[in-house]
């Protein structure tokens, strides 16, 4: 109806479909959108109201446009677009069905996007062939070639050769005998194929196997030397040294040929294992033995460095504290000598820190510690009290420490 043929009709119709996708929920539902437009623009509904409405005749519209070979659906869309000014209530007055209006909608919007596929499509030259050319390089393809080429070329020139294999074999079926004699020297060659492919994987099998324990002999060989010093090295380190030395010796003098003729029985492991462990067990013995011996004054030295260490401790916990006493004193005594020196020395400081921030900060310690000092004579006070109350509050406590130190020489049978 439309004169829309040949491969341009493909590209537009294709375009069409693409842009109508874009008001479908589906693939097939923006086809049938697309179809029911199609068939509304030639429909005489939509003739009169582009007649009634806006003055146009459709028919000669569209003839115009098909003898210009002209993009019937583009041109239609413009027309609708230039008469409505784009405007959806306005295009529903003259198509009023749901699904023409579900296509004409995202054409109206995309009709940029409509020309630029046609475009594509139309300048994809060679794409089908090259779409075919790589489904040929598919497994299932090449087969479909292979069938088509054997139908083609292949079986009729078998026709012959089957034909004398069919003569053949009704021949054959026509005499027991004969069909007997074949079958035997089937089955018999079939056998004997099988008895041979036998023998030769026993053959291979046992080859490789031989093969496989001259390797293993062949690391072992190699291997011995370290496993034997590691061994020694172990012995020596287990304590067992008797039985590293008959080791090293022994497999030396064995591996000479034993030219001065040693009694080998005196290097064995077994003689040295049992040398060694009477040694151990000698060494054990005389170990408990001397710390059993050892055990009382051992004790004793213990009990008496136990006794002055004690005894010199409690003696000293009076001064100690009196001592720590006195250095806490002086400490809160002589703050008032340190922050005289400190106000010295920012004084000293105080034209050129005033210029900074750090300065701010150091005359802020400074007044800080002014304050301090102008109020030391109440801390003093303060201090001071403390001091003496420390003093007369222990006081009654150093009886209890001269008691300690009496319970603790009686313990040790000391006055």
């Amino acid at each position: 109806m439309l004169g829309m043929r040949g491969v341009p009709a493909v590209a537009e119709l294709g375009a069409a479909l693409q842009v109508a996708m874009k008001g479908a929920g589906s693939a097939p539902e923006a086809a049938t959108n697309f179809e029911s437009f199609l068939q509304a623009i030639t429909s005489p509904m939509a003739v009169n109201r582009f007649k009634e409405l806006y003055g146009v005749n459709l028919p000669a519209f569209l003839n115009q446009v098909i003898s210009e070979n002209k993009d019937p659906i583009e041109e239609m869309v413009v027309l609708i677009n230039r008469l409505t000014g784009g405007d959806v209530f306005k295009v529903s007055e003259i198509f009023r069905n749901k699904t023409d209006l579900n296509f004409l909608k995202p054409m109206m919007q995309n009709l940029d996007e409509y020309r630029r596929i046609k475009a594509s499509a139309l300048g994809a030259d060679g794409i089908m062939d090259e779409d075919f050319n790589h489904m040929m390089e598919t497994t299932t393809e090449q087969f479909k070639l292979l069938k088509i080429n054997m139908k083609e070329l292949v079986f009729p020139h078998l026709h012959k050769p089957i034909e004398k294999i069919n003569e053949l074999l009704t021949k054959i079926n026509k005499h027991p005998i004969l069909q007997k004699g074949i079958f035997s020297a089937i089955i018999g060659t079939i056998g004997l194929g099988l008895v041979l492919t036998t023998l030769g994987t026993a053959t291979m099998l046992v080859g490789k196997l031989v093969k496989g324990y001259g390797t293993f002999l062949g690391y072992a060989r190699d291997l011995t030397p370290v496993l034997v010093q590691n061994s020694i090295k172990l012995l020596e380190f287990l304590g067992l040294n008797t039985t590293a030395h008959n080791l090293t010796f022994g497999r030396k003098i064995m591996a000479s040929g034993n030219p001065l003729g040693f009694d080998m029985k005196n290097f064995s492991l077994g003689n040295g294992l049992m040398a060694d462990i009477r040694r151990i067990d000698k060494n054990l013995k005389e170990g408990i033995v001397k710390g059993f011996k050892e055990l009382p004054s051992n004790i004793s030295k213990s009990g008496v460095a136990l006794k002055d260490w004690s005894v010199t401790s409690i003696r000293a916990i009076p001064a100690n504290f009196t001592k720590g006493l006195l250095a806490l004193k002086n400490g809160f005594l002589g703050i008032p000598s340190m922050i005289s020196k400190a106000i010295m020395a920012f004084r000293a400081f105080s034209v050129t820190l005033l210029t900074s921030p750090i300065g701010w900060i150091a005359l802020a310690i400074a007044a800080v510690v002014f304050v301090i000092y102008k109020f030391w004579k109440p801390i003093t006070g303060f201090f001071r009290g403390l001091w003496n109350g420390l003093k007369e509050g222990l006081q009654p406590l150093m009886p209890l420490f001269n008691i300690s130190l009496i319970v603790i020489f009686l313990l040790f049978g000391q006055g």
